[in-house]
């Protein structure tokens, strides 16, 4: 059986009971109290140097030449130190921590902190601040943790006037323990030293806290044998037969996992007067119980049989409540017997108390070193030995050491069952006291066969036997006291390793060194080149197994840094057969020529871990594993292979060069950082529920496998290179992109980067998605930065490119789902493509064009913004529609290149000015409802086929606009500004009727300078609900035969129209609406009329004869309907102006109402005059009743004939009705 035999139990750790190092033994002085710690507690002072240990170890082993020995240097402790927050040298720098393993190393710190009650006031040490996460018990140990004698002590308050709480020396072995009751949220100061004031060393504590206590009996915790922590807060009846008052009490539930005689003590464990007592349940019979049995504290002895049950009660006398610890262990009686062939009978007086117990002092038989002098009984390869030994619980124990010789290479055995738990081994060096030889020290549990086996060279050795605790009494003479030992030995020939196969793996333990050898052995599997995780692809061969079962979940470091052996390390869920199916994680150099793997790791499974040697490399190394039980991250910096499928549930960390691979499907519940490496194998990496995934990319992030964000995702930099991956944001999911970005492929094939959640280009981001892969969008997609497409893409789902961002690059991208453009701009050299089943949404910001946009979307929309175009084009195209609401506006951002704006599908304006201000083809249909405005801004070019239709309005603010073909039906404003041409073929136009040369329908405004042409067209009649406006030099010949008004007709700003109507001097009849306005003149080559409903309206802004509208018709006029006179632009007639307003070769009829403006002054009339060449309008005196500008006499005849005829204005004229008006008249004509 090899240096590490199965039956170290699971209570290894978590108890620290068992011994690795002897360190209390025979000898007889207690130390002294001025050495710092309690008496009760004192130890023999010669232990400290002179009982083995395990710092500057070396191993005199054998390798291929069994007589060439081979130094083996071991790491202080075997192991890297570990955890998130290593020790500070001076408490104010001391790092803040909670329940975990926390490393350190006091190599180069010095002294400080007060002094304590037990040792290591004196040595360098190292602090930390804990802040418990429950109120509870915590217990903090270095037990299988540190590499050299510790102290460990516990303080309340501040650095400065700091408290002891706690203080231990020796706990288990050389190592320590503290238990003390902690508050949520307090500090309290934790201080590691060592017992010695000139050692120093590394090592890890572990905290873990106790929040139940074990209080109530329901609620017990199950515990086995093994050490443990209470605290009695729990008040019940004083029920136990041998204490007073003991109501403060906890309770837990034991199973005992052998059969025999359970010991449970307090002894040198609790600190206050304890009261033990052990019963058959809840509420069942009390089996035994005991007050005082160490002092104050207690101890207690029942049989008890394996898998059974039975409630521990630990109370406190007269009411006492306080926390400590308890320790369980089982002795089956009479399970070592010395046989009658014994060769070696030990008969040490008082079992190496030679003084007694009380006063333990001298061991002459085989106290080793320590005894003064040294002493050791002298055996044989071949003696059995029989011997004993006796603990003073808390005080001292006896240690035997049996020296023998051997003259040639020998594999030595030292073979020992005990009543009591042993810690055995050789050494090669006795006073002072070396080290244990490495792979030659185990511990085990009573009644236990174990071994140790080493090949030695020849010379002098030592067989070391002792108890592997001294926390529980033992007395000299029984019971179990006994040990029985065999030294044998065979020559040393090729040694296999007994973990030379996966079968007979050797068992390991967490934060124990295993020091192994793989000279000899054979190779099980080999790992090459398809692995994935040697150097080189050169195999890895001469295997050996381990195998570890881990206690809890959680990630596990497992390393063979520091081992002179080129180690490649894997673990396998099972004895292999295929690495590429067995094998979930290897490593071929991580430190050095060293490995190390990080895996999170299952509770209750057992892994099998393969330690070989790279190219055929044998020798020793030393192999460890530590679980991160603070919840450290998984970094993985070298290849890591899972070939089944896990959950992890702490951090991830891949960085360059790891490699996360293999054929298990990962799933990731907490944050995944991503920092470069490869993702590879036939498996796939989930990040799941309530989880990050961040790709920080500080170098080359390859995916050769599939990867699925679940939750929420940020990508700040860096390249993801698919390399026949595929990367997933899965429904529901985030993911941000906020950094500079690239995915690019190797283009092995299947390659995917698909969104099916919510994806965010950042501002600030600049992502490039190359070439060779599938880019597949069928979530949500906004685009708030630069996104640039080296090849084609197809995008569905919700794709939204917003203000700041950017589509760019050569590729072309295809919408299917549903594109909505807010903001941002289009550039590069390749074309945006809305499918016909996408829907299409514009609007709201401000959006540049650069590259062509074809738009074939059946369901498209517009809201608002502005599309600048700087060398862009934008197709509407067959089948497409476009619905103009709010305001949108395309325009012009930079003269370069060519910009265009075509339709040849449906364009819709339903609210809102639609302006069109770039050229373009129009072969489609452009329908404006009211009030809404169409607006062109440029010239366009009107295919065959075109339509601009709809009863609202169209703009035509610049250039020239000719309809060769097509349908032109707008019925509502048809502006035209100045400087346009309009070509309109009249056979596209719904509202001229050819037959009746009928023009029905729109107002138009034919601006100053255009020209509008209706090709085709002689307008004769001018429909109802249809007015033209024709403004200063305006043309529009289509009115050249004007003869009939039946809507409106408007001549503004000096315009001037010339009819002859019918084209044969015929009569214009205004059925209508006439204005002229200033300046402005209708000349008519015929007559005009005006009919009853007719109305005549004449603009006055001055007295030339470019300010006053004019009508000429060289025939006769006849009058009816209104007629309506304006001063206009702030003109003010003065007495003796006179205007033309109306020249005919004749008049007829008369208005029936007639509307001038009212008189500049009350002493002037400004009357309307119908005479037989037209219409005159005069500003003259108001005696001037005759209007020829003068007052005379034939004013009073022509006055007193009105006023004889009744005429209003005479009979009621200067307000004085009837004779009183003539009276007023005179007074006026003599004022004149």
């Amino acid at each position: 059986m090899n240096a590490r035999s199965p039956w170290l139990w699971a209570g290894l750790v978590a108890t620290c009971a068992m011994t690795l190092l002897a360190t209390t033994a025979h000898a007889q002085q207690a130390r002294p109290a001025a050495a710092a710690e309690p008496a009760a507690d004192a130890k023999p002072a010669p232990r400290k140097g002179g009982v083995p240990g395990l710092t500057g170890a070396t191993f005199n082993g054998l390798n291929s030449d069994p007589e060439s020995p081979r130094p083996f240097p071991i790491a202080p402790g075997g192991f890297m130190p570990r955890g998130p927050h290593m020790a500070a040298n001076d408490c104010i720098d001391a790092p803040f921590i909670t329940e975990g393993t926390h490393g350190f190393d006091t190599t180069g710190f010095s002294p400080g902190g007060p002094t304590t009650t037990c040792a290591g006031n004196t040595s360098a040490n190292g602090w930390w601040v804990y802040f418990p996460s429950a109120n509870g018990i915590v217990t903090i140990t270095t037990c299988d943790l540190a590499s050299f004698d510790t102290t460990l002590a516990a303080f309340s308050g501040t650095c400065a006037a700091p408290t002891q709480v706690a203080c231990n020396d020796d706990a288990c072995a050389l190592q320590s323990r503290i238990i003390f009751s902690v508050a949520v949220g307090t500090p309290y100061l934790i201080r590691i030293s060592a017992f010695s004031a000139v050692t120093v060393g590394a090592g890890a504590i572990n905290i873990q806290l106790d929040a139940s206590g074990g209080s109530a009996c329901l609620s017990a915790p199950i515990i086995n044998e093994g050490g443990h922590a209470f605290f009695n807060t729990a008040l019940e009846t004083d029920i136990t037969t041998c204490a007073f008052n003991d109501v403060a009490t906890a309770w837990f539930e034991y199973q005992a996992t052998q059969s025999g005689t359970a010991t449970v003590t307090t002894c040198g464990l609790a600190f206050f007067d304890t009261v033990l007592s052990a019963w058959t349940g809840c509420f069942g019979s009390q089996i035994v119980c005991n007050d005082d049995a160490c002092g104050l504290q207690s101890t207690i002895a029942f049989p008890v049989l394996a898998g059974n049950s039975y409630w521990i009660r630990i109370s406190g006398y007269d009411g006492a409540s306080d926390f400590g610890g308890f320790h369980i262990s089982v002795a089956t009686a009479d399970c070592v017997a010395c046989p009658p062939g014994a060769t070696v009978i030990e008969n040490e007086p008082e079992c190496g108390h030679e003084d007694g117990p009380e006063n333990p002092g001298r061991d002459t038989v085989n106290g080793g070193c320590n005894s003064s002098p040294p002493v050791f009984t002298p055996i044989v390869v071949g003696d059995t030995v029989c011997g004993t030994t006796m603990v003073v619980a808390g005080t001292s124990r006896d240690t035997d050491w049996y020296s023998f010789t051997i003259a040639g290479g020998t594999e030595v055995t030292w073979t020992v069952t005990a009543e009591f738990p042993i810690l055995i081994g050789f050494i090669d060096s006795p006073c002072p006291q070396g080290a244990f030889i490495p792979g030659g020290v185990a511990v085990a549990p009573a009644c236990t066969e174990t071994s140790v086996t080493l090949c030695l060279l020849p010379g002098t050795y030592y067989a070391f036997i002792a108890c592997s605790t001294f926390a529980n009494p033992i007395s000299c003479g029984g019971p179990d006291n006994r040990y029985l030992a065999h030294l044998t030995g065979v020559p040393c020939g090729p040694y296999v390793p007994p973990n030379d196969d996966c079968a007979t793996a050797e068992i390991l333990f967490g934060g124990v060194t295993a020091f192994g050898d793989n000279t000899n052995a054979n190779t099980t599997v080999v790992l090459d080149g398809a692995s994935g995780c040697t150097f080189a692809g050169v195999p890895a061969n001469l295997d050996v197994w381990y195998r570890f079962t881990p206690a809890q979940n959680d990630v596990y470091v497992i390393e063979t840094c520091g081992s002179p052996l080129d180690t490649v390390l894997s673990v396998w869920t099972s004895c292999p057969g295929n690495q590429l199916v067995d094998m979930i994680a290897c490593n071929d150099d991580f430190c050095g020529l060293q490995s190390q793997v990080t895996l999170p790791m299952n509770a209750g499974q057992t892994y099998f871990i393969r330690v070989a040697g790279w190219n055929n490399s044998a020798g020793p190394f030393q192999l460890l594993v530590l679980a991160d039980s603070s919840g450290g991250a998984l970094n993985i910096n070298a290849p890591l292979t899972f070939n089944t499928d896990q959950t992890i549930n702490n951090n991830v960390n891949l960085y360059i060069p790891g490699v996360l691979g293999g054929s298990g499907h990962i799933l990731v519940n907490a944050t995944f950082n991503w920092y470069g490496g490869v993702q590879t194998g036939t498996g796939s990496t989930s990040v799941g529920s309530g989880t990050t995934l961040n790709m920080f990319g500080d170098g080359v992030m390859r995916l050769s496998r599939l990867m699925t964000n679940l939750v929420a995702g940020n990508w700040t930099g860096g390249c993801l290179l698919l390399d026949g991956g595929q990367f997933v944001n899965a429904p529901g999911a985030v993911f941000n992109i906020s950094g500079q970005v690239e995915t690019l492929s190797t283009e092995a094939g299947g390659e995917l980067f698909a969104n099916h959640g919510s994806m965010f280009i950042a501002p600030g981001a600049d992502a490039t998605f190359g070439s060779g892969f599938a880019l597949v969008n069928t979530g949500t997609l906004l685009i708030e930065s630069r996104v640039w497409f080296d090849a084609d893409v197809t995008l569905g789902g919700i794709v939204e490119l917003a203000p700041g961002g950017e589509i760019d690059g050569p590729g072309n991208v295809t919408f299917t789902g549903t594109f909505i453009w807010s903001g941002g701009a289009m550039r590069g050299t390749g074309t945006t493509i809305i499918s016909a089943a996408a829907e299409l949404h514009l609007g709201d910001g401000n959006m540049t064009l650069s590259r062509a946009f074809e738009n074939h979307s059946a369901a498209g929309s517009w809201t608002g913004g502005c599309l600048l175009m700087a060398n862009g084009l934008f197709n509407n195209n067959v089948g497409a529609s476009l619905d103009i609401f709010a305001d949108p506006q395309i325009d012009v951002l930079d003269a370069e290149g060519e910009n265009l704006f075509n339709n040849h599908g449906l364009i819709t304006v339903h609210t809102g000015e639609f302006v069109i201000g770039v050229p373009g083809e129009n072969t489609g249909t452009i329908i404006v409802i009211p009030p809404d405005t169409l607006v062109f801004t440029t010239s366009r070019t009107y295919l065959p086929g075109s339509s601009l239709q709809g009863p609202g309005g169209v703009t035509f603010a610049a250039g020239v606009h000719v309809f060769p073909e097509g349908t032109f039906s707008i019925t509502g404003p048809v502006t035209i500004f100045p400087g346009v041409t309009l070509v309109l073929p009249a056979s596209s136009m719904p509202n001229y009727d050819a037959g009746t040369n009928t023009f029905t329908g729109g107002d138009w405004v034919i601006g100053d300078g255009s020209n509008l042409t209706l090709s085709g067209a002689d307008i004769r009649t001018i429909g109802e609900n249809t007015s033209f406006t024709i403004i200063g030099e305006a043309v529009f010949e289509a009115l050249a035969n004007l003869s009939r008004i039946d809507g409106t007709l408007r001549l503004e700003d000096g315009a001037t129209l010339a009819i002859n109507p019918d084209g044969a001097n015929g009569t214009l009849i205004n059925n209508g609406h006439l204005r002229v306005g200033p300046g402005s003149l209708l000349s008519i080559d015929g007559s005009y009329q005006q009919t009853p409903i007719a109305s005549l309206h004449i603009g006055i802004a001055g007295t030339t004869l470019q300010l006053f509208g004019r009508v000429h018709a060289t025939g006769p006029a006849a009058f009816a309907g209104s007629m309506e006179l304006t001063y206009e632009h702030a003109f003010a007639p003065a007495q003796g102006h006179s205007f033309r307003l109306v020249q005919s070769a004749g008049t007829a009829g008369a208005f029936a109402s007639i509307d001038p403006p009212a008189p500049p002054s009350a002493l002037l009339r400004n009357p309307v005059i119908v005479d037989p060449l037209g219409i005159r309008h005069v500003v003259t005196h108001i005696a001037d009743w005759n209007n020829d500008l003068h007052v005379g006499v034939p004013d009073i005849f022509e006055f007193l004939a009105a006023w004889f005829a009744g005429e209003p204005a005479a009979t009621t004229f200067g307000g004085a009705p009837g004779v009183g008006a003539i009276f007023a008249f005179l007074a006026a004509w003599f004022a004149a």
